[in-house]
């Protein structure tokens, strides 16, 4: 019953069980609702790369440093901080950690998991079912799996055993069922007379 409460409304059930310390920028990328938390860093970021970006120029304007190859390389560096700082701004962006979000408690937890459930149900009844069917099947085929110990001394002079396994024990000279482990037997109800 709560299951079904909470996949009534899952995105805001799960915002409203969340503590408070993660709330903010959980909420803002679970509703796309407010300002995105990280915003103020990348700019932060944006603004000390444009610096850089100007002060290379600058000095690349001057005659003492027009063709530095070191300035050169940092202004190709400072070029690729930029298509990082706008490619983290993308992925930072509400829309598709929105998405994702939405498909893994809607579609994943709300509407696959009954699904799944369902699917080992069946598979449990199957197992079961044909368990019973083999035991059915090996009750009424006349097969019973007892102890070689526990039969008396003319039932194991009379009784046709077999050896689980390895059949071609019994024809060794050296076999004595005596001998043999108790999970190794399989009696058949039936004489050897």
């Amino acid at each position: 019953m709560g299951f079904a409460d909470f996949c009534m409304d899952p995105v805001n059930n799960a915002l409203s069980i969340l503590p408070s310390d993660v709330y903010n920028v959980t909420a803002y990328y679970a509703t796309c609702v407010g300002t995105n938390p990280l915003e103020s860093s990348i700019n932060t970021a944006e603004s000390y790369v444009f610096d850089m970006e100007t002060a290379l120029d600058t000095l690349l304007l001057t005659p003492q440093c027009s063709g530095n190859t070191y300035l050169i390389n940092a202004q190709s560096i400072i070029n690729n901080i930029q298509i990082v700082i706008a490619n983290v701004t993308t992925e930072t962006s509400c829309e598709p950690t929105y998405n994702q979000l939405v498909d893994v408690l809607e579609t994943g937890l709300c509407e696959q998991s009954f699904q799944g459930i369902f699917t080992i149900w069946i598979g449990q009844y199957l197992t079961t079912s044909l368990m019973l069917v083999t035991t059915i099947l090996g009750i009424f085929l006349g097969c019973k799996c007892i102890s070689y110990y526990w039969l008396d001394q003319e039932t194991r002079e009379n009784a046709q055993v077999v050896v689980v396994g390895s059949p071609d024990r019994i024809s060794n000279p050296a076999y004595n069922p005596n001998h043999l482990k108790e999970t190794e037997i399989l009696y058949s109800a039936t004489s050897k007379a």
